[in-house]
């Protein structure tokens, strides 16, 4: 027979019994959280080993990797993971040197290194630049600098038998996998003239000076990789590459591709 004390005591138990069951709750999500991390950390050193493989990183240089995403448990288990972000402050890769960074998508949580897409905007400086432009033979380069949004070129130009110092500021940008420069303006003996303004003050010699030139720079690249954009940012040529089904190993950027027939 039940008496009026065993009404408390139920309540009593089944408090206990919520209770329980919420610090279960508590300890699984914290569990759950503990063992993403976990993952994340291992899945990033993964990447991070790749990373200096394919670009031949220094110990002494930080590579901070950030996996993206819902759960890495899930993502793990799925033999992928959907995003990883890589800074890297200073690299040097082909004709390209500086602050770079790669954001890569599916990549096998294998050692393989395989991942579906990536893309991978470095900087390169005058000393870069210079290197890129050793097969711009359209124009005769004598000093290249990167300043005020532009690529300043110094040449010159023949009038009437005289050399004429030129100095041309251009725009890159990047057109079929080619780095385009585009003529923004000229400084001749002093004077700054746009570049619509110069072929009708110069007529013919002008031509090769005021049309855009293109500058093939697969031969700086991997294989795999193709230019996607190109722009000044401070006193570097900012150039973003991308590929798919790439392997992040050492023989990405060992494996060039070329400039013949383009």
């Amino acid at each position: 027979m039940t008496t009026l004390s065993d009404a408390p005591r139920r309540r009593h138990r089944g408090r206990n019994a919520l209770i329980a069951l919420v610090i279960l709750v508590i300890l699984l999500v914290i569990a759950a959280i503990v063992a993403d991390g976990f993952v994340r950390r291992t899945e990033a050193q993964v990447v991070e080993s790749n990373i200096r493989s394919s670009l031949a990183i220094p110990a002494s240089t930080p590579v901070d990797v950030t996996v993206g995403g819902t759960s890495a448990i899930l993502q793990y288990l799925a033999g992928k993971l959907d995003r990883v972000d890589v800074e890297v402050p200073s690299v040097t890769a082909g004709g390209f040197s500086g602050a770079a960074s790669l954001t890569a998508k599916g990549i096998s949580t294998s050692s393989s290194g395989a991942v579906d897409s990536a893309t991978l905007s470095i900087s390169t400086d005058q000393a870069g630049l210079k290197k890129l432009l050793a097969g711009f033979s359209t124009v005769n380069v004598t000093s290249l600098a990167i300043a005020s949004g532009a690529v300043k070129i110094g040449t010159s130009v023949s009038v009437l038998g005289l050399k004429v110092p030129v100095a041309a500021s251009v725009i890159p940008s990047a057109v079929n996998g080619k780095l385009v420069l585009t003529p923004r303006s000229f400084v001749i003996n002093g004077a700054t003239i746009p570049a619509a303004d110069v072929a009708g003050k110069f007529g013919g010699i002008a031509d090769s000076l005021t049309k855009a030139q293109t500058v093939c720079v697969a031969d700086q690249l991997p294989k795999a990789l193709r230019l996607d954009t190109a722009r000044v940012a401070g006193t570097s040529l900012r150039l973003s590459v991308s590929g798919t089904s790439l392997v992040l190993n050492n023989d990405l950027f060992a494996n060039k591709g070329t400039c013949q027939g383009q």
